[in-house]
């Protein structure tokens, strides 16, 4: 049975690594180069199969080769792929740069991703209606996204909805918020969607109780080595902050915040006996092992990488 379903985007990552990031309008030499299997939709499905989720991919590939290629490896990777189907377009990309020291820079095109329509979403009410958490990124249509929440909070009142609002968007639907159990966003999401600064932890923790009065259940925010800050109206607004551990070394942070959101829902669908607070904790950890190694998905982790008394209670 699927107990995490994930309505979101695949993409290609071509990724350059070189000592620095480079200004702009110059040029530089990089160290290496590698291709991953990318997209926010499908890293944090990915990330929650590996740790023993089954698990649903709702998305959109291209029919050139990359869509065919990757589809084969979701599959080969334990996830079910009944509903992604490949349009007549090319299958979304992302370019990457990343320094020596984990930084990055990342641009998209979106390509098939954008072909994710209600009508698709509608063909996979199966596993939407029946899921124990369900997955949103903002990397696929915004109307799609909603039209999936509201098939989630209408048929599975029960099922918890995870929205990760990446990329960000300045202004949305106020029913979108409504249907969010959890929002998960990085400082700069934050500072794009609530209006306010967040270039500490304190302003960061203003945004955070603005996000909250549009009307989520939860708000998170994650802030790379600092850990994350999080909060709910059921907690009257107390925020929590979950101090991240030094990590020495870093080699890449991209995708770590996927590791975290698929590493969150995991928890939140198998291990009811744990607290939230110790799900977050252990979402984070997790999500610092990846930063280990070079790559996107190359670089999550299995069960079997994680230290078993990590996801003890």
């Amino acid at each position: 049975m699927v107990r995490i379903a994930v309505v979101g985007s695949c993409m290609i990552d071509l990724t350059c690594f070189a000592r620095r990031l480079p200004k702009y309008g110059e040029t530089i030499h990089g160290t290496s180069f590698k291709q991953d299997w990318g997209g926010k939709g499908a890293n944090q499905c990915v990330a929650a199969t590996r740790l023993g989720a089954e698990t649903a991919l709702i998305a959109c590939l291209g029919t050139d080769f990359f869509g065919s290629e990757y589809k084969i490896y979701l599959e080969n990777s334990g996830v079910n792929t009944k509903h992604i189907s490949q349009e007549p377009t090319q299958s979304g990309v992302a370019q990457i740069s990343v320094a020596d020291n984990g930084e990055n820079q990342i641009i998209i095109v979106a390509g098939a991703n954008n072909c994710l329509s209600k009508q698709k979403v509608e063909e996979a009410s199966e596993y939407l209606t029946r899921a124990n958490v369900v997955v949103f990124q903002f990397e696929t249509p915004l109307e799609t996204t909603l039209y999936a929440l509201r098939i989630c909070k209408e048929k599975n009142p029960k099922g918890l909805t995870i929205v990760n609002a990446a990329p960000a968007v300045e202004t949305l639907n106020d029913e979108l918020y409504r249907y969010t159990d959890i929002l998960c966003v990085n400082e700069t999401e934050a500072q794009i969607m609530s209006g306010l600064p967040t270039t500490t932890v304190l302003e960061c923790e203003a945004a955070l109780k603005k996000l909250l009065t549009f009307g989520c259940k939860t708000v998170i925010i994650t802030l790379g080595e600092k850990g994350v800050i999080y909060s709910s109206p059921q907690s009257d607004n107390h925020i929590k902050h979950e101090k991240g551990k030094p990590v020495k070394n870093p080699v890449d942070t991209v995708g770590a915040g996927d590791v975290f959101v698929g590493s969150l829902a995991y928890l939140l669908a198998y291990r009811t006996d744990m607290s939230f607070e110790r799900k977050i904790s252990v979402s984070c950890q997790i999500a610092a092992i990846s930063i280990m190694k070079k790559g996107t998905q190359s670089s999550f982790p299995y069960a079997r990488d994680i230290p078993a008394a990590l996801l003890l209670e």
